[in-house]
């Protein structure tokens, strides 16, 4: 009889939570102060930030460059197991 109730009662409560609305629900978020009118480094291109120019390679240049994807290479054949 105990284990009866004890399922009528998980079933009453999981029912109730489905139905209500969520309590946990966070307000909307106010998205117009998300935005600090600054250009990601990637998009900076030639231009500066701070006397730093702008790009993930030297030029302003988000294309990795033919000689590091060279050295690159080279190191990663290079590593080897310890044991």
């Amino acid at each position: 009889m105990k284990n009866l109730v004890s399922k009528k009662a998980h079933t009453v409560l999981c029912c109730a939570l489905l139905v209500a609305p969520p309590l946990w629900r966070a307000s909307a978020a106010d998205c117009t102060r998300t935005n600090m009118g600054l250009v990601p480094l990637n998009d900076l291109g030639t231009n500066t930030y701070n006397g730093a120019e702008g790009g993930l390679y030297p030029g302003g240049s988000n294309m990795r460059p033919a000689a590091h994807e060279t050295a690159g290479i080279q190191e990663a054949l290079a590593v080897r197991p310890l044991d």
